[in-house]
């Protein structure tokens, strides 16, 4: 009797191959501030990588990335966020000028640290967003843009908030990485 493959087996192989294939080839370029609208601008702090904040934007291989900057807020009358806390809103606007199509995503392609420990996105923050914005996830076609939030719960006395995005997260280690960071007021 032959044994059949699963269809979840082939998908984990054609996945493998993907990712092995998308490995091959350059890396990323480094990010380059190409705008500021924050006062006093400056440049990066240099740390052992370029370091972004609110109001700068940034070109990396093609792709521009906006930080826009945090909101804070208390979310919802069905949105709230636990005693103590407060929802922390990032805005960003990423433009494709490469030549392929590139996927943003805020689950896969992002990664946050406040004051120094890994945190996780919110939905909860996200769904308690009063202005209804988008979440910060798409594939953008080139010469297109997507404007978008990542939400995160955060101690009410938060100090700082270190944002990682990849420009491609399906490219995997292949993909850039920008470093935004953003200060409590």
């Amino acid at each position: 009797m032959k044994k059949k493959h699963s269809w979840l087996g082939w998908l984990l192989v054609i996945i493998g191959l993907a990712v092995a294939c998308n490995g091959l080839g350059g890396t990323p370029g480094t990010p380059t501030r190409i705008g500021s609208s924050r006062q006093g601008a400056g440049s990066a702090s240099k740390v052992s990588e370029e370091i972004f904040g609110p109001g700068d934007t940034v070109d990396l291989d093609g792709v521009t990335v906006t930080f826009h900057g945090i909101n804070e807020t208390m979310g919802t009358d069905l949105w709230k966020p636990e005693v103590n806390k407060i929802f922390a809103i990032a805005e960003f606007t990423v433009e494709n000028n490469s030549s392929s199509d590139i996927n943003i995503s805020s689950v896969f392609g992002s990664d946050a640290y406040c004051d120094g420990y890994l945190v996780q996105e919110s939905m909860g923050a996200e769904l308690g967003d009063r202005q209804g914005r988008s979440n910060l996830t798409g594939t953008i076609v080139p010469g297109r843009k997507l404007r978008g939030i990542i939400g995160y719960e955060l101690p009410s006395q938060w100090q700082r908030l270190e944002i990682r995005l990849q420009t491609d997260w399906w490219k995997g280690s292949r993909a850039g990485t920008i470093v935004f960071v953003a200060k409590a007021a």
